[in-house]
């Protein structure tokens, strides 16, 4: 009995892990997109979310 809790206790444990941390596994990094043709003297492209300044010209 105590062997098939003990198995059961691993088996739930490394499904937690997997369901934790798989998706971190297929996230792929995302580069800046180019900066689009503008015609203006100066011109910023911002993040909506996080306020990151992803490309400029001035």
């Amino acid at each position: 009995m105590m062997r098939k809790t003990s198995y059961l206790r691993g088996l739930v444990a490394g499904s937690a892990l997997l369901v934790l941390f798989a998706p971190s596994l297929y996230a792929a990094e995302q580069a800046a997109p180019e900066a689009p043709p503008v015609d203006a003297r100066a011109w910023i492209l911002m993040d909506y979310a996080s306020g990151k300044v992803l490309a400029e010209g001035n």
